[in-house]
């Protein structure tokens, strides 16, 4: 198993901090086969989403810079991203971050796109951010659970 990219920290504690770990996300995206190096794979997976649920301006930080290092016309990149640390971001500070969405998505076509590969699971927030997502990406899909029998 490869060394933690932070050193075992959980949270970078600066900007070049993220910038390391958005290279490594980025240097992964790019590859043609994301199968291959499974386990350097499940690190970066686990530094990301440690330092998305830990720190929502860091994880703030590091989505932005992401959806700003990739080509528009890259959309399996923007669906990557929005797939995996936006929808964990979401998941886990919406209400923290639904105003910086707003604005973000005003200046960044680059997000509306990433926010439409996002399943967001509506009860895990209050209505109010449910209806200010939908707002900002009209085809953001709604995880509506297991159909009940």
């Amino acid at each position: 198993m490869s060394a933690p990219i932070f050193g075992g920290r959980q949270v970078p504690r600066n900007s070049a901090e993220i910038e390391k770990l958005c290279d490594a996300i980025m240097a992964r995206i790019e590859r043609k086969d994301r199968n291959e190096d499974t386990l350097t794979n499940a690190d970066l997976i686990d530094e990301v989403w440690d330092l998305i649920e830990r720190d929502s301006r860091s994880g703030w930080g590091l989505v932005v810079r992401l959806i700003e290092r990739t080509d528009p016309a890259d959309h399996n990149a923007l669906a990557y991203i929005g797939a995996g640390p936006l929808q964990h971001l979401i998941a886990h500070h919406s209400n923290k971050i639904i105003k910086k969405l707003e604005q973000y998505a005003l200046q960044q076509p680059n997000l509306k796109e990433a926010l439409n590969s996002v399943i967001f699971d509506p009860s895990s927030t209050e209505p109010g951010v449910v209806r200010r997502l939908s707002a900002i990406a009209p085809d953001i899909r709604l995880f509506q659970g297991p159909p009940e029998r």
